[in-house]
């Protein structure tokens, strides 16, 4: 059995990948939200701007904990129209990688500094 994965680099695709998955239109979760339909869209186009409030709330319809939602693990979602379970996509936040790799370096930047530091201050 081969397995085709395909990786997705933002949060708005993992939540779109999520919803579909599960067989749920953009309608169906924003009356569960108790919003429009057009407001739930801007949740699915920039979800920078959701308040963790409403990203909890899309978690809970969803079925998926909030920090799954934001990790930047990967999570197996299985295309629900294909009844092998051949095709799945494999959801990561490479976006949130790149930010914690350039905190790393700049963090490891300051803790050369601070040695340097150190060393001429006991000189």
């Amino acid at each position: 059995m081969t397995t085709s994965t395909q990786e997705v680099p933002i949060l708005s695709e993992k939540i779109r990948l999520l919803r579909e998955s599960k067989g749920y239109t953009q309608e169906y979760l924003a009356n569960q939200l108790n919003i429009s339909q057009q407001a739930y869209s801007q949740i699915e186009k920039n979800p920078h701007k959701i308040s963790i409030k409403r990203l909890n709330e899309v978690s809970n319809v969803l079925k998926i904990p909030i920090n799954e939602l934001l990790s930047t693990n990967k999570i197996e979602i299985f295309d629900p129209k294909d009844e092998n379970n051949t095709n799945k996509y494999v959801l990561t936040n490479l976006e949130e990688n790149r930010i914690f790799d350039r905190i790393i370096s700049e963090l490891k930047e300051e803790i050369i500094f601070l040695r340097s530091l150190i060393i001429t201050l006991n000189k």
